[in-house]
């Protein structure tokens, strides 16, 4: 016996937003950690050891594979926003099954289950004198923002330029992020809107560190 039953209206769709598992905060964004292509997000498309990753419903991640005798390094563009230029590139050496190493700018992470891990079970390992008792500097001003300003490099008619995509600055305890994109790609309205919520009250007396 067959049993079945009809409803009206139309089926819901299914949802294509992947789950990342694991993740690395990085410039106040979340970086995917994996080992294998399908750990870092949903895989939209794939072509020999190339692939084309969601992380979310605004970044996507180009991925190539390369083996290299027994080394294999996954080497990836990270774009968000539909940025024609990655925001990020890096490299990720998976040295086990659960053990990864990644290359990002000028720094080096090792992840284990997802992990970062300060001591990697690949031998390396580190170590330092006992850090001492410091005493409290009753002068320190605590009220400072630092801010950062991310830029792209352009090549436009053989010059080379710096174009804005992303301001970010903290207090120390809340983190604020201004995207370009979210001001229709005018950085006056992006730099107005994070001054905006600086200029208040709360923040009366700050010193402003800028990089």
């Amino acid at each position: 016996m067959i049993q079945y039953k009809t409803n009206s209206g139309e089926a819901p769709e299914k949802s294509l937003t992947p789950i990342m598992q694991h993740s690395q905060k990085y410039y106040n964004l979340n970086l995917p950690i994996g080992i294998k292509p399908s750990d870092y997000g949903l895989v939209l498309f794939s072509n020999d050891n190339n692939y084309v990753i969601k992380v979310d419903n605004k970044t996507q991640i180009i991925m190539e594979v390369k083996v290299e005798g027994n080394t294999t390094s996954n080497h990836i563009k990270y774009y968000k926003n539909n940025l024609n230029e990655p925001l990020f590139t890096w490299v990720d050496t998976i040295l086990d099954e659960s053990v990864m190493r990644r290359e990002i700018n000028k720094s080096v992470y090792l992840f284990e289950n997802g992990k970062q891990v300060l001591h990697p079970r690949t031998g390396v390992t580190k170590t330092a004198k006992a850090i001492s008792t410091l005493k409290l500097d009753s002068s320190i001003n605590s009220k400072i923002i630092t801010m950062d300003l991310e830029s792209l490099t352009k090549t436009i008619d053989g010059n080379t330029y710096h174009i804005p995509y992303l301001l970010c600055w903290t207090d120390g305890v809340r983190n604020h992020s201004y995207f370009v994109n979210d001001y229709n790609n005018d950085l006056t309205k992006l730099v107005k809107a994070a001054f905006n919520d600086i200029l208040i009250k709360k923040y009366r007396g700050y010193k402003i560190y800028s990089n």
